[in-house]
């Protein structure tokens, strides 16, 4: 962090989605709680541990979205009840809901956005911008720690 702004280390966009999504084990179908979702990948919240590099299909289930869709992905980690899962192909289901996001709702985290352009180029460059207080350092600092560990 350089006076005071958060560098992006993330590749891609990411946004806050709520949702559902379902997949299986064996024969034992199970559903977890979509937290965030980008070009990458999902963060899911569940209660079954998997391992990491389980491969998996997902069917996904994101609220106000008129479409579901499935995808092949793999656990890329977990901790407590969250499962990142990393995709690993990226479905038209995937791409259109990513579009819909874009214009819907406000990205979670920065990164690049999904076409390449949108809302980063609206956004003031960080240097004509006056120094946050302390407080506030204290604060993005504190948020980016609960970011981080979702």
């Amino acid at each position: 962090m350089e006076n005071g702004y958060f560098e992006e280390r993330r590749k891609h966009r990411r946004y806050i989605v709520r949702g559902r999504v379902k997949f299986r084990i064996d024969s034992l179908e199970l559903w977890g709680d979509l937290v965030n979702f980008g070009q990458g990948g999902m963060l899911l919240r569940t209660r079954y541990a998997i391992p990491e590099k389980t491969r998996l299909n997902f069917c996904v289930v994101a609220y106000c979205y008129p479409d579901m869709f499935a995808v092949p992905g793999q656990v890329a980690g977990g901790r407590d009840s969250l499962l990142a899962i990393r995709f690993l192909e990226r479905t038209d289901g995937v791409m259109e809901l990513l579009q819909w996001l874009e214009v819907e709702n406000f990205p979670w985290t920065g990164g690049i956005s999904y076409a390449g352009e949108g809302l980063d180029a609206s956004l003031p460059n960080p240097d004509s911008i006056s120094q946050p207080s302390a407080d506030e350092t204290a604060l993005e600092a504190s948020m980016e720690g609960i970011f981080q560990n979702a």
